[in-house]
């Protein structure tokens, strides 16, 4: 147990260190008005996140028995239609959230901080590969494989803070943060995870591709019509705001439907509407 909790409490502290940290040396580097923005994008992340998180929450003890009672094939499968499941919900806020960003917070603000709309932009995105890195981490500990995965983790969180310090000793903008940031997510997320459940956990490089390509291409081709319609139509109108926002939804609920969706989870689905349908019109 003491092995355990000290694996989990390292790597809860690598995650705390560098979210701190890079407040620190924007603290040192710059104006506090960049810090406010950065802080801004933080508090529009922990609100998107806990959507997602609420998703998980029903999952992970699903999971965790899986494995308890050897389970394996089961419990391979739970986590990855969770990782997949997470990563759809995840971009139903990514999505809009990144096209709106400067008209919410001139709403929300009034006066918005410089590198707010870029921070929160980049911080949407970033979301994405957190949601998939932390829903495909429940594995890890469901059996107790924390040590590896966690001595990576820290590693590669404590060299983005070294990168980010010498960045901004050489001059660069705020914003290398987020692009430092951003990478390591997806290093974590889409490269390092995998490998790990793949050597680690047995999960085979099909299984993984099967929440990967997904992923990929319902990011691609939901986003093909808001972002036409993002050129043709002002954000800072109230019909175009409402434009973007409705079409990113429906893009998105559309393409899930069709490429993210197995045809077993689609069947259900339409049952259950059929019925709430048939309930609606008999009442």
């Amino acid at each position: 147990i003491s092995v355990f909790s000290g694996w989990s409490l390292l790597n809860s502290s690598g995650i705390a260190f560098i979210g701190q940290g890079v407040l620190l040396l924007l603290n040192m580097f710059f104006a506090p008005a960049v810090v406010s923005a950065r802080a801004i994008s933080l508090q529009v992340n922990g609100l998107a996140m806990q959507f997602s998180n609420n998703f998980k929450a029903a999952a992970n003890p699903q999971i965790i028995k899986r494995y308890a009672n050897n389970e394996e094939n089961s419990a391979k499968s739970l986590v990855l239609k969770t990782a997949k499941y997470s990563y759809f919900l995840m971009w139903f806020l990514a999505l809009p959230v990144c096209l709106l960003a400067s008209p919410l917070l001139h709403a929300w603000l009034k006066i918005v901080p410089p590198y707010a709309v870029l921070f929160i932009q980049f911080v949407a995105i970033q979301s994405l590969f957190s949601t998939l890195q932390s829903s495909l981490f429940i594995a890890f500990y469901a059996k107790g494989r924390l040590k590896i995965n966690t001595i990576s983790t820290t590693l590669i969180y404590f060299i983005q803070f070294i990168v980010v310090y010498i960045l901004f000793e050489l001059g660069y903008s705020p914003i290398s943060l987020s692009i430092a940031s951003l990478l390591t997510d997806v290093l974590l997320g889409v490269v390092l995870q995998p490998i790990l459940l793949n050597r680690m956990l047995g999960y085979s490089l099909p299984d993984l591709l099967q929440v990967l390509i997904p992923c990929v291409k319902i990011s691609l081709f939901s986003a093909i019509l808001p972002l036409i319609l993002y050129c043709l139509v002002d954000v800072h109108t109230i019909i175009g705001f409402f434009i973007i926002g409705f079409s990113c939804v429906v893009s998105i609920a559309l393409t899930v439907w069709v490429c993210g969706l197995e045809e077993e989870i689609r069947l259900k689905v339409s049952e259950k509407i059929r019925s709430l349908v048939y309930s609606y019109i008999h009442k």
